[in-house]
Formats: structure tokens, sequence, C-alpha cells
């Protein structure tokens, strides 16, 4: 998670917009992320439980950039 540690919320707001954050931030703290885990190549993953059950995953770009995809709705 290394290239994670240094991130802070502004940094999230700016990547993936204020509304999107808040709605992570929200699915944290009502316990509705599990399985958080990193991949061999540092890469962040975990199954949220929003309007649906979905996989997500968050990795570094070459530019050091935070980039996701997910199977949510």
């Amino acid at each position: 998670m290394d290239s994670f540690k240094e991130l802070t919320w502004d940094d999230l707001n700016e990547w993936a917009g204020s509304k999107i954050v808040a709605r992570g931030r929200a699915y944290q703290e009502q316990g509705r992320v599990s399985e958080l885990a990193q991949t061999k190549n540092g890469s962040l993953i975990a199954w949220v439980d929003g309007s649906a059950h979905y996989a997500t995953k968050v990795q570094a770009s070459s530019a050091g950039a935070p980039e996701s995809i997910c199977t949510c709705p």
C-alpha cells in the first residue's frame, strides 16, 4: 500500500469528486467494505455492499495517480 500512503482526502476528492468520495467514506464507516487486500503488484481490491454487492480495484497509474475499476452497477 506504499503508493497509497501519501494520499489525502483532498487528493481523493480531486481525483474522484466529492460526491463519490463521500459515498465511499460512508460505505467504509458503515462496514460495507470487506475483504480489503493488496495484490502482488500493489493494487487494492475489496468487496463493497452498495446498491449491489460488487468488487472494486484501485491501483496507481504509471504517473502515480490512482485509477480504478469496479463491477458496480
